[in-house]
């Protein structure tokens, strides 16, 4: 927090998959910036964030996986009845861009509010994201904000499967590893261990946001191509050839990673209670206190996941549930290790 700054509203566009997902890396990087006082509102597809926090809005967008833009929010009406009136300078490039999330407003209201605005107002309706004066319909009601800055697309497109020089079909895409990355609450400059690595997914992510990464992975051929990875896009993380169940490390800043599951995955001789127990017992041993993991299983270990996390001490933050397709539902688990 920011002693004596006046307050701001933010609002937050959330991908409409998995909105929980997005509110999750919302509060957890509000967290991670020391937001901790923000009252934060939400809606469908839609965070409304009041703060004393500075310009927060563009360093979370640019880290975020599941947050789609972010801006000032100027107004809130009802579109049906509408009666607010916007200052001149606040409209930009005299060009708006209407959005309509999950049909949660009538597209007869939202036209109708669209063509009042414009006309009250003297602003052109446009079909595009060109505009940075947004009209965001939910729930009813009609939010009315000045976008400040787009999720960062382009850099992940450029850092998939697509493009990397070592491929594998599956590994961790890279919204998913932003999040994973993201739920940690993990500071630029800190340092992060993924202890499944395999190609390097979420090494890369946590290095996009300056964030220095060490990944472990029992494969040779694995870690030959996640070095290959990592080198392409010269990334300063550290990859290491060992077991991450049994290898000693020192303490570290955070924990983000996806253990072996499925068919795909090699467990090397362990049974997945085996793996996960000595995986979760490894991490309380290296994890700063006061820190937090993310990790994802599925559905079907969690009731054998969430015993050895408190038999280990773990405190549980956040669970969260991902379809993934009709074989496989992730849990994604965030929980932190407080200081005994």
């Amino acid at each position: 927090m920011v002693p004596g700054m006046e307050a701001l509203v933010n609002y937050f566009l959330l991908r409409g998959d998995n909105e929980a997902l997005g509110r999750g890396e919302l509060r957890a990087l509000l967290e991670a910036y020391e937001c901790r006082d923000a009252a934060i509102t939400c809606y469908t597809m839609l965070c409304i964030v009041r703060h004393r926090c500075g310009d927060i809005a563009e360093r979370i967008v640019r880290r975020a996986g599941y947050i789609k833009e972010g801006g000032l929010l100027l107004a809130v009406d009802n579109p049906y009845d509408p009666s607010v009136i916007l200052e001149k300078h606040l409209l930009g490039d005299s060009e708006v861009h209407a959005s309509i999330l999950k049909n949660s407003v009538s597209n007869t209201a939202a036209e109708k509010y669209t063509l009042y605005l414009g006309e009250r107002h003297g602003v052109r309706i446009v079909n595009t994201g060109r505009s940075n004066l947004r009209l965001l319909f939910s729930d009813g009601l009609v939010f009315i904000g000045l976008k400040t800055v787009e999720q960062d697309s382009k850099g992940m497109y450029y850092r998939s499967g697509r493009h990397r020089p070592y491929k594998r079909s599956i590994a961790l895409t890279p919204d998913v590893s932003r999040l994973l990355v993201n739920l940690t609450r993990i500071r630029e400059g800190m340092v992060l261990l993924d202890p499944f690595a395999g190609t390097g997914s979420i090494l890369l992510e946590a290095w996009s946001m300056n964030i220095r990464g060490i990944g472990v992975e029992v494969d040779w051929k694995l870690v030959h191509g996640m070095e290959e990875n990592l080198r392409f896009y010269n990334t300063n993380a550290i990859p290491i050839l060992g077991d991450s169940t049994i290898l000693d490390l020192i303490s570290v800043d955070a924990i983000a990673t996806d253990p072996p599951y499925g068919r795909g995955a090699s467990m090397h001789g362990h049974s997945y209670l085996e793996l996960y127990s000595m995986f979760i017992d490894k991490a309380w041993s290296i994890l700063r206190n006061n820190s937090y993991m993310s990790f994802m299983t599925p559905v079907e270990l969690e009731e054998v996941v969430g015993e050895l996390l408190c038999r280990n001490g773990f405190t549980e933050v956040s669970r969260y549930y991902q379809y993934v397709h009709g074989g496989l539902t992730r849990v994604i688990y965030v929980v932190r290790k407080n200081e005994q």
